[in-house]
């Protein structure tokens, strides 16, 4: 819904525009740290996760941005448990805004790295912590697959991994959190 009338994609440079009844709305348009139902509605249109529910079938997730993924169990030794992971598959045609293609570098990013570095950095870790905080480890396969092993056993992984995160630019977020103000006034 994000292209003018016509066009199947957008036509270069283009302005999305908002327009809420208070005046203290947006209180972050921040993939990191939206507060606020509202603030999620703009972020929806501009981020994405890897899938979504189906609408008219919420117990079923849709691909989006990768192409496939399977959820499983692993099992930790070290803790003699038995554990949930889930392996991703992305799309090789997903480019961000200005070109450059999505990676699992992105994912990865997004997931478990981000949060880190900005508590390094002294801001609030994002909104969607509590999820990189259970990923155990991740291993790249191939190029366009990432396998994510969490530290827990649960049925909610395929929504946490699906749809409970935005896919951020690391080329464009990483620098902003190292070199700049991730979460300006």
């Amino acid at each position: 819904n994000m292209y003018p009338e016509c066009h199947l994609y957008g036509t270069g440079a283009m302005t999305i525009r908002y327009g809420w009844k208070e005046q203290q709305y947006p209180q972050h348009i921040n993939p990191f740290y939206s507060e606020w139902y509202w603030d999620a509605i703009v972020l929806g249109s501009t981020y994405d996760g890897l899938g979504y529910r189906d609408p008219y079938n919420l117990a079923k997730w849709q691909s989006y941005l990768c192409k496939s993924w399977t959820v499983g169990t692993w099992f930790d030794s070290k803790a003699g448990a038995t554990k949930s992971k889930v392996t991703v598959t992305l799309r090789s045609d997903i480019k961000f805004h200005d070109g450059t293609p999505m990676t699992i570098a992105d994912v990865i990013f997004s997931l478990v790295e981000a949060g880190p570095l900005l508590l390094a950095k002294g801001y609030q870790p994002p909104w969607w912590w509590p999820t990189g905080e259970l990923v155990k480890s991740l291993s790249i396969v191939d190029p366009c697959t990432v396998e994510i092993l969490y530290d827990v056993y649960s049925f909610l992984v395929e929504s946490w991994t699906l749809g409970g995160f935005y896919i951020v630019p690391k080329h464009i977020w990483k620098p902003i959190i190292e070199y700049s103000n991730p979460n300006p006034p």
